[in-house]
């Protein structure tokens, strides 16, 4: 991957600001592209498409935040990679991903990071999958791997990866009529995955279900 071009896809000015500056200053990157939400990153992916030639190579990085106010993270994703089915993926979040590393790991992401680590850490980061080596901060991905192979999978990693995009709609606060919408399921669909997640983590009601997200730190208190 040479020095082309990156997209900050992240809702926070501050964060977009401080990255950018950081890649421009040490010539990670000739072109810089930021976008506040998946909307836009996604307008912003049409519109530079128009002008290149090679069509598959309109950004050689995403840089992309767990969490966007409106549209879900794996299903950004998806919509991405049919624009552009290369192009190399890094998540930047300060929440665990641990309720969608097992989508994000078959979406094909190159990497995640935390917002704490240091800017030397990122560029190692953006260096390595540059270099087609993926880079993941922290224990999470070492945590999931061990779990998978020790056969210790908690309930959430049992989860499908429809039955997780679904929980973290759930404990975002969306309606089923919401997430009908969002995922084009009918109803009845939702109510079926809704009783698969309750069975698989074992709990009964909404209000279960936000405690073991507590205690799980899929979600703050």
């Amino acid at each position: 991957m040479k020095n082309g071009a990156v997209l900050i896809i992240d809702d926070h000015p501050i964060v977009l600001m401080g990255l950018s500056s950081f890649i421009n200053r040490n010539k990670l990157f000739k072109q810089i592209y930021t976008s506040q939400s998946g909307g836009d990153g996604l307008a912003t992916i049409r519109s530079k498409r128009e002008e290149e030639i090679e069509k598959s190579r309109v950004f050689d990085l995403i840089i992309l935040d767990l969490n966007l106010p409106d549209m879900e993270v794996t299903s950004l994703i998806e919509k991405i990679l049919k624009e552009i089915p290369n192009v190399k993926i890094l998540i930047l979040s300060m929440e665990s991903p641990i309720l969608y590393i097992r989508r994000l790991l078959e979406l094909g992401i190159m990497g995640f990071l935390d917002k704490g680590v240091d800017y030397n850490e990122i560029a190692f980061a953006i260096n390595s999958i540059k270099n087609n080596r993926k880079y993941f901060s922290g224990d999470i991905l070492m945590e999931y791997m061990t779990n998978k192979t020790m056969g210790k999978e908690n309930g959430v990693q049992t989860l499908s990866s429809r039955e997780s995009e679904i929980l973290s709609f759930m404990l975002k606060g969306r309606s089923v009529t919401d997430i009908c919408k969002l995922l084009h399921l009918h109803k009845s669909s939702i109510g079926t995955y809704k009783a698969r997640i309750f069975k698989k983590l074992n709990v009964k009601n909404n209000i279960e279900l936000y405690q073991l997200a507590v205690v799980e730190n899929l979600i703050k208190p």
